[in-house]
């Protein structure tokens, strides 16, 4: 949640330093997710998030919602060949 409201305030430097704590955690809930690719969809950082989807859907594959979101994912890094 920090991390959004850092990017919202356009302090992307201290936003980013922040995804990289939270990316070593390997955070796998869907909540903390959903978060996460908001950030990355709007800082543009599209690999992470399709690999931040992959990951969570590894360990949660019940998230309809988290399986659309990887579809676009893939879409918007022309990867439909992986669905």
């Amino acid at each position: 949640m920090k991390a959004y409201c850092l990017l919202k305030q356009n302090k992307n430097g201290d936003c980013m330093e922040l995804l990289v704590e939270i990316k070593s955690n390997r955070p796998s809930d869907p909540i903390t997710a959903k978060y996460l690719i908001n950030i990355y969809n709007d800082l543009g950082m599209y690999n992470e998030t399709t690999s931040l989807l992959e990951y969570v859907l590894s360990i949660n594959l019940d998230s309809e919602e988290l399986c659309e979101e990887l579809f676009f994912s893939y879409v918007r890094e022309n990867k439909l060949l992986k669905q």
